[in-house]
């Protein structure tokens, strides 16, 4: 069965914000969402000090099409809320990719 995979990207991040925002993001979606270490340092190269980029995912099983767009939606108000509270805020976006359940993907296991 395929399902969806959230993907949160922010850029140019501090070390202590990405606990931040998987706190805010698990709240405000009810899923489990989790760093992606290994999808950050082959998309966005090794790190120097900082963060190049925070990469956060969350699995979620078939769900209606209308169902996942909500779900975006509030990833997007939570990256909203985010930003607004930095005096440099990073860019950030959210976006949608399938996942299939039998090969969900490096870092994140399937449910059995």
């Amino acid at each position: 069965m395929a399902g969806y995979r959230l993907v949160a990207r922010v850029g140019d991040a501090g070390l202590d914000w990405s606990d931040e925002l998987v706190d805010a993001l698990n709240a405000a979606t009810g899923l489990e969402w989790k760093r992606d270490h290994a999808r950050e340092e082959r998309e966005t190269g090794p790190s120097q000090g900082g963060l190049n980029e925070v990469i956060l995912d969350a699995v979620v099983a078939e769900v209606a099409h209308i169902a996942i767009e909500a779900l975006r939606e509030r990833v997007r108000a939570v990256l909203d809320e985010f930003r607004k509270r930095r005096l440099d805020p990073p860019e950030a976006a959210v976006e949608i990719e399938p996942v299939d359940e039998d090969d969900p993907g490096e870092g994140v296991e399937a449910e059995a």
